[in-house]
């Protein structure tokens, strides 16, 4: 499997942004998708895998498009 250098959210409340790994790790190669947490509103925005991609200053990143927005409480850690 190969190791993914990046990611990029396309759409949504997100657009543009370019979430990285914590430190010391990298994303997993099989992710689907991401949810990013806005605290402050109490919700999560879910960007879901493409199989697109786009080269940014030497980083290969993987395209996620926007799907939805979900309650905190529906966000579930696994």
């Amino acid at each position: 499997m190969t190791v993914m250098e990046g990611v990029h959210l396309r759409g949504g409340p997100c657009n543009g942004e370019r979430p990285e790994p914590l430190p010391g790790t990298t994303f997993p190669p099989d992710l689907d998708g991401i949810t990013v947490m806005d605290h402050s509103a109490g919700v999560g925005h879910f960007y879901a895998m493409t199989e697109e991609s786009v080269l940014d200053a030497g980083v290969r990143r993987r395209i996620l498009v926007f799907r939805r927005t979900v309650p905190r409480a529906a966000v579930v850690a696994r």
